[in-house]
């Protein structure tokens, strides 16, 4: 159902309408090995090919995680290899999107990103990277926890990204 905005007069306008609406998940594992200051391969990578230039992309992905420890948990997310939203620079901190910790290293972190996006004409892939604030190489887990036995307390969860093209 497209959704119109009156500009005022009795016309309505095409601005605001969801043009079309594109989501990918994931609802496997995957894991890698990341070092202090890295982060992962992209996930989730998916494709949306604008129908105008002009146009905005709102983007949301819902990112399970999990580590070995219980130190910050972190995800960006990223137009191509653009970082979209990401914190100031200052001295050597890591520049990321959001993060979130845990009191348990056996309990999933559920970090949400969102970002209105004017990427331009063409396709354009969007995604997320993992990463973690520790001072060494730790593995991050999505969907899953660090322990991962065969028992009802070992939860398996999904993450997911939903690309929405916005008239504008």
């Amino acid at each position: 159902m497209a959704i119109y905005y009156n500009s005022g007069g009795n016309n309505n306008s095409d601005v605001g309408r969801i043009i079309q609406v594109i989501t990918s998940e994931k609802k496997n594992t995957f894991s890698e090995s990341v070092g202090q200051g890295s982060e992962s391969q992209t996930i989730l990578g998916t494709d949306i090919t604008m129908t105008n230039s002009s146009n905005k992309v709102l983007v949301f992905a819902q990112i399970s995680i999990g580590l070995n420890t219980t130190h910050g948990r972190t995800a960006t997310l990223y137009r191509g290899t653009s970082s979209l939203l990401i914190g100031d620079a200052d001295g050597s901190r890591s520049r990321r999107g959001a993060g979130s910790s845990s009191s348990n290293s056996s309990s999933h972190s559920v970090i949400y990103l969102q970002k209105l996006d004017t990427p331009g004409s063409g396709t354009h892939t969007y995604g997320f990277k993992l990463s973690h604030c520790e001072n060494n190489t730790l593995t991050c887990y999505l969907n899953r926890t660090d322990y991962d036995g065969d028992s009802s307390h070992a939860a398996r969860c999904a993450s997911s990204i939903t690309l929405m093209e916005v008239a504008a």
